[in-house]
């Protein structure tokens, strides 16, 4: 569930792929939910810094799931755990049903 990533003026930022697993080893261990939250100004590229990072955890075999929610406005962040829950096959998840879809995954997560 990943957008596009490729960012043709945006260099390797590797060392935050580094810097990121530190924040989720930090973490306790017993902690089944962790997350780490990338911020700055619009357009700097945060969200390609995030998808290079899952992509490269994706590929190492890290993670078994990744889940893009779109954060910008309310109708797309539920949007987007309809998605969620269509494609985790949750039993009463419905197609353009966003409002009843929305606590369905936040119960499943």
């Amino acid at each position: 569930m990943l957008p596009p990533t490729h960012a043709s003026k945006l260099f390797n930022r590797r060392d935050f792929d580094s810097r990121i697993d530190g924040e989720f080893d930090n973490a306790a261990a017993e902690d089944k939910f962790r997350s780490v939250a990338l911020y700055g100004l619009g357009g700097v590229g945060k969200s390609t810094v995030a998808l290079q990072y899952v992509e490269h955890k994706l590929t190492e075999g890290s993670l078994e799931a990744v889940f893009w929610v779109h954060g910008e406005k309310d109708m797309a962040m539920k949007q987007s755990f309809t998605e969620i829950a269509l494609r985790l096959k949750l039993p009463t998840a419905k197609a353009q049903a966003n409002d009843e879809n929305f606590p369905l995954v936040q119960d499943w997560l």
